[in-house]
């Protein structure tokens, strides 16, 4: 609760509506915020992984453009693996 508190205090004071993160560089999280990051997408925040600043902004966008309809907008990290002795592989998209 205190990482989200803290996460919307931040967005506030900045007038910020969208955010990023990444596991490459936790500054000092002992994990990287998902309940936070999906209580703020729930508010109306746009949110990626990984730096990707575009899908934030465009989930915003989503997010602005759906109000008041049904249903509603997210961000989801999709992989597919293909486990092949030797030639394993992972298919990752925003």
């Amino acid at each position: 609760a205190r990482i989200e508190l803290g996460m919307k205090r931040f967005l506030e004071q900045g007038g910020f509506h969208a955010f990023t993160t990444t596991f490459e560089d936790l500054h000092g999280l002992k994990q990287l915020p998902g309940l936070a990051v999906q209580r703020l997408m729930q508010q109306g925040y746009g949110f990626a992984g990984e730096g990707d600043w575009k899908t934030a902004a465009l989930l915003r966008i989503m997010k602005v453009m759906s109000t008041g309809l049904q249903g509603g907008t997210s961000f989801m990290e999709d992989y597919t693996y293909h486990f092949d002795n030797g030639n394993d592989l992972v298919l990752g998209s925003h």
